[in-house]
């Protein structure tokens, strides 16, 4: 049988009960370990406690001991993989600009994801010729918020409206191979005389 486990977690056999002859020869047989975790497993190391028990088996007049009883309890581990994930919300879907003077843009990051995150921030597209700076990366822990804030000055001929495109990677903080997908942020850039 399997001991205890965490809420976020289920695990099962496939048989709670092995019959085994009584030989001279030593015999084994295959059980299944079946272990899910639910969204809300943290990134970590689980362990999950099997107990494997033999009851006492007497001979056909009930005298003879064949078997002595006999328990053992192992831990099988397992490491929970890493699920980004992260919630982009930024200040204001629209960015009132002038040209040739700054403007900057708060954005709020959630770590949404089961681990300590690293996440990129990239501008992806802006208008030609703008001076634009992004803060390019942040640290959050499970359930943290973050903010990182866009900068732009348009050129002195700017007018009208246009698109920046910037985007976010979630990297697990400390395995960077593992990573999601962006997030895409669309601001609308008006300059309106």
């Amino acid at each position: 049988k399997t001991g205890d486990v965490p809420s976020w977690c289920t695990a099962s056999l496939s048989d709670s009960e092995l019959q085994f002859p009584i030989t001279g020869d030593a015999s084994s047989q295959f059980i299944t370990l079946t272990v899910a975790a639910n969204e809300y497993a943290p990134h970590y190391v689980m362990k999950v406690p099997i107990q494997a028990s033999v009851d006492t088996m007497y001979g056909p007049f009930g005298f003879l001991r064949l078997v002595n009883d006999y328990n053992q309890t192992g831990t099988l581990n397992f490491i929970i993989a890493y699920r980004p994930g992260l919630i982009v919300i930024p200040e204001n879907d629209t960015l009132a600009v002038i040209p040739n003077e700054s403007s900057y843009l708060r954005i709020s990051i959630t770590n949404a994801g089961n681990a300590r995150t690293v996440v990129h921030g990239n501008i992806v597209y802006t208008p030609p010729d703008w001076i634009k700076m992004m803060t390019d990366q942040i640290m959050l822990e499970v359930n943290m918020t973050g903010y990182a804030y866009l900068f732009v000055v348009p050129p002195v001929t700017y007018n009208g409206t246009d698109t920046i495109i910037l985007s976010f990677t979630p990297y697990m903080a400390d395995d960077y191979s593992q990573h999601g997908d962006p997030v895409y942020v669309l601001i609308r850039v008006i300059y309106e005389p």
